[in-house]
């Protein structure tokens, strides 16, 4: 708990993106043993009581190819001005205080890691909410390289988004190493597949792919996963 409520305390003052981007908080739970389903309850619980009480979008997702088995409770805002009246509305609800003292009293997950961060583009929460699945690149630029790779990346996004994906670029806040996260976000895992089929014969992306640089970044970890709510 001390975590999160540091987090939120100085998230403000990491922010390097435009205060008009989505903004995104993520926290990686792992379930105790034989206790999976008692998370999952738990979390949808918080879910139904985060959305009635404001302006945020929850989703509960497990992670799978490339992933720890673990599970993320993420919540999205459309801006930090969004996000910051929920936070102050939020630490004052009953309903959720209620919750929390139940929850700790007999926790059925430890909590493994918390990063927030904020969309690169004019992303909004409500466009993630019928998007179940996707598939994550985390990279880390070359130092005083970040621009290029930034760049590189948002025509990776353009070539990408032909295919039938939503791609958003993050970048990370408190809780992160200033990593960018390259997301690609489908309806389902059939879209997805239909996707890098497509890619897999695009000469655009194939040119795209033979001009890059390998030392202007380093691919710090890919996963995949999806919603269960």
């Amino acid at each position: 708990m001390n975590k999160i409520k540091i987090m939120v305390l100085s998230i403000f003052l990491s922010f390097s993106f435009s205060i008009n981007a989505e903004v995104l908080e993520i926290y990686t739970w792992k379930a105790k043993e034989g206790e999976l389903d008692k998370m999952l309850s738990a979390f949808m619980e918080a879910k139904e009581i985060h959305e009635s009480e404001g302006t945020v979008v929850v989703s509960i997702e497990q992670t799978d190819m490339g992933g720890t088995g673990e599970y993320q409770y993420t919540m999205r805002w459309d801006d930090l001005m969004q996000w910051g009246v929920y936070k102050d509305m939020i630490g004052s609800s009953a309903k959720w205080q209620k919750f929390w003292t139940k929850w700790s009293k007999n926790p059925s997950a430890d909590l493994v890691a918390t990063v927030s961060g904020g969309s690169l583009d004019d992303s909004k929460a409500e466009d993630y909410r019928d998007l179940y699945v996707w598939s994550a690149y985390e990279w880390k630029p070359a130092p005083g390289r970040t621009s290029e790779m930034l760049a590189r990346m948002a025509q990776s996004k353009s070539i990408i988004e032909k295919t039938g994906a939503k791609v958003t670029i993050y970048s990370e806040a408190v809780g992160g190493t200033n990593d960018y996260h390259f997301v690609m976000f489908y309806e389902n895992w059939t879209d997805m597949a239909k996707s890098f089929a497509s890619l897999s014969t695009n000469e655009e992306w194939q040119e795209f792919n033979a001009s890059n640089d390998p030392t202007m970044s380093t691919l710090i970890s890919t996963n995949s996963g999806q919603k269960i709510n």
